[in-house]
């Protein structure tokens, strides 16, 4: 089983469910079981996760397993760990930060913080019309209502699609058109008795 010390939210400890010569397929998943703990004075461990929400199985992008399975070839992992120090450590947040400012500089420039990419994979999700409650699942919250506040406002823009969407339903379950009738095949009245009273 790996263990990359950084996963979506920098505190969580995601596990990759698999054994040291895993293949891109074993790859696809990754479970959150545990945190990382750092307390003043004492080397960073792991500990549980936030809430019972946080511990979850997600599935992983295609290209998010090429290139894990391109870094475990050339790194491969200390005590299971896929990310430490030089050492073989746990990273420390600050650490990782200098890491992350320098991979930042180097590709989509500042400001971009780690906690920006959860907030992006979020707004992606919401963009292509994923379901909320798959997002809030994904996302480790404890109830969709945390989902809902944090990122609703990105949702304002659904409507327009809701109604395309019903549109195209409609059009599914709609009965076939019937021709037009040219004025000569059109019927005729029928002549009704007026009822003398």
């Amino acid at each position: 089983m790996l263990r990359p010390a950084v996963a979506q939210d920098w505190e969580e400890d995601a596990y990759l469910d698999r054994h040291t010569d895993a293949t891109p397929v074993d790859l696809a998943s990754l479970t959150v079981r545990s945190t990382l703990v750092e307390a003043s004075g004492q080397p960073p461990r792991l500990g549980p996760p936030k809430s019972k929400a946080s511990e979850r199985t997600i599935t992983l992008p295609a290209f998010v397993v090429e290139t894990l399975a391109r870094h475990l070839e050339s790194y491969p992992p200390v005590d299971e760990m896929v990310w430490t120090t030089e050492r073989g450590g746990l990273l420390r947040r600050g650490s990782f930060g200098r890491i992350w400012r320098k991979a930042v500089a180097q590709s989509v420039g500042p400001p971009s913080r780690i906690h920006d990419l959860r907030h992006t994979h979020a707004a992606w999700l919401i963009a292509d019309g994923e379901h909320p409650k798959a997002i809030q699942t994904r996302l480790g919250h404890g109830s969709i209502s945390v989902t809902m506040d944090r990122y609703g406002h990105l949702m304002d823009g659904l409507d327009d699609q809701i109604a395309v969407h019903l549109a195209a339903r409609a059009k599914a379950v709609a009965p076939p058109a019937r021709p037009e009738l040219s004025p000569s095949d059109a019927p005729v009245p029928l002549r009704t008795r007026r009822n003398p009273r």
